[in-house]
């Protein structure tokens, strides 16, 4: 049972957390059979929605998404939500009367507190009911735990995409795998083909020090994003997965449309050759042009490829592809 004064907080949790709801509204306040109670609140701190707290129930199996959606939110604003919030956890029997001396197993519990581990510089934490002290003394310890830097990500980031780098000649399917480890490195969660990106306040830090010298956080983080998209799109190439290599290479495609003002279905693509990672961006368009044409769709690749030429305008097998879907008259 999850008790917050934000009415707002459900529909974060379900959807930008994607942590199912099992219960909610009226179901959920006269819901009893609850293993956990969960109260999040903020005494010190005005809030504009204040009223009667908002109730919902999850499951114990998802109390991890739960946590690592509280973590990535509080990543978002910097490291400088939870200093206002408090958290109580009551652990209960859920099926025994209030005088019974029932205690949850230690397995049980295990389950119930390791996954706060994850909610770090809160104001306060208050455990209640039966339970073993040693196990909520490990999960105050992990809450100690600072978060790592901007720079340890970045560079954590930049070594897994470098062994997956090494991977990519004989393991193109091992390449990705360590190439999404490096997205989740810079918080950005990649599930199949969705995609969350979490924590940009985070990276928002000029660094006076380290490989990232006189670097802004979030340029670096951006260059490491198109080259890891630019990489994953070759490894389903060289997989030939031709699908997957378009779906990835035009989402980040779509993206650089939207972000040049222009509707995500418009093609009147023009290279930003300004950009940071523009040799990356030219990859990617090349790349996705090429499983474009894999797919039998020419004119789309054509498109494509017309602008990694000019992303790239000395690359001689960006040049031969486009040679190879262009229009012939006569």
């Amino acid at each position: 049972m999850v008790e917050t004064p934000w009415r707002e907080a459900e529909r974060h949790v379900s959807i930008e957390g994607n942590v199912p709801i099992i219960c909610r509204d009226k179901a959920a306040e006269h819901f009893t059979d609850h293993t956990l109670a969960v109260n999040i609140d903020a005494p010190n701190f005005h809030m504009a929605d204040e009223g009667e707290n908002k109730r919902f129930v999850i499951l114990l199996d998802d109390l991890v998404l739960f946590c690592r959606m509280w973590y990535y939110s509080d990543l978002n604003n910097a490291g400088d939500l939870n200093r206002y919030l408090t958290l109580t956890l009551t652990l209960r029997p859920p099926f025994s009367e209030p005088s019974d001396d029932t205690t949850l197993s230690k397995a049980l519990q295990r389950r119930i507190f390791e996954p706060f581990g994850l909610v770090k510089g809160l104001n306060d934490v208050v455990v209640k009911g039966k339970h073993c002290q040693n196990l909520e003394q490990a999960m105050r310890e992990e809450m100690a735990i600072p978060y790592d830097s901007p720079q340890k990500c970045l560079e954590e980031a930049t070594k897994l995409k470098e062994e997956g780098n090494k991977a990519l000649t004989k393991n193109p399917k091992r390449a990705i795998e360590l190439y999404i480890q490096s997205f989740e490195r810079i918080h950005i969660v990649c599930n199949g083909r969705n995609r969350s990106i979490w924590g940009d306040a985070w990276f928002d830090v000029q660094f006076s020090d380290g490989p990232f010298k006189d670097q802004h956080g979030q340029v670096v983080r951006l260059m490491l994003r198109v080259t890891l998209v630019a990489n994953i799109v070759k490894a389903y190439l060289d997989m030939q997965d031709y699908d997957e290599a378009r779906f990835w290479g035009m989402r980040t495609i779509i993206l650089m449309r939207e972000a040049s003002g222009w509707d995500s279905n418009d093609e009147r693509d023009e290279p930003v050759l300004t950009f940071p990672g523009a040799p990356q961006i030219g990859k990617i368009y090349y790349r996705t042009g090429i499983a474009q044409k894999a797919l039998g769709e020419r004119d789309e690749a054509r498109k494509l490829l017309k602008v990694a030429a000019m992303y790239r305008p000395h690359d001689e097998i960006v040049k031969r592809e486009l040679a190879s879907v262009s229009l012939r008259i006569g």
